[in-house]
């Protein structure tokens, strides 16, 4: 299910793949509404660090709509500034483990393993949403993103390497590692 945002960004976002009759509409809305969209979902990342609440749809919807941006040239200017908060601060927390996570997965295993494989959970599941925009900042932003991922990705490896055993943080270990198991996953062999 898509929002509307995706909708109209799928139709109108590329102005010149947009029918003549709507070539003027599909101009002003990629320069003027598109940018603006993508500053409003950056504020909700940005309150969600801060620890207002955001409903788990409204944040996956604010990395699918990221992820849609991510291609084109002039909205990744608005989107490089704010890379290290979004890839680090955002999407990594996002891919951590909640205590909700946690209690069933000692409680019911299966239940777990069933949840997380679960195709219609996908749909509305921010974790999905915020790899996707993980995957294609890497892939599409190469340069600008990957050496940040993995410096990110060997700091926490290696600080949880080095902890005493009481220290250990489990949770950030598994994030990290489900951060280079999903650009692993994402290339064709």
């Amino acid at each position: 299910m898509q929002c509307f945002f995706d909708r109209m960004f799928n139709r109108f976002g590329r102005p010149k793949y947009v029918d003549a009759e709507m070539k003027p509409f599909a101009v002003m809305y990629f320069q003027t509404f598109v940018p603006s969209t993508l500053n409003c979902f950056m504020n909700v990342l940005q309150a969600r660090k801060r620890g207002e609440f955001v409903s788990p749809r409204v944040l996956q919807q604010a990395y699918n709509f990221i992820d849609s941006c991510v291609s084109f040239s002039v909205l990744y200017k608005q989107i490089k500034p704010a890379r290290h908060f979004i890839l680090l601060e955002s999407i990594f927390p996002t891919l951590c483990l909640t205590p909700d996570d946690l209690r069933l997965w000692y409680s019911d295993p299966h239940d777990y393993v069933r949840k997380s494989a679960d195709i219609m959970e996908e749909f509305f599941d921010p974790r999905v949403a915020a790899t996707n925009a993980l995957i294609r900042l890497v892939q599409v932003r190469t340069r600008d993103c990957l050496d940040m991922v993995l410096a990110a990705v060997m700091q926490i490896v290696d600080a949880y390497a080095r902890a005493p055993p009481a220290q250990k943080n489990l949770i950030h270990k598994e994030a990290a590692l489900r951060m280079i198991g999903s650009q692993v996953s994402s290339y064709q062999v």
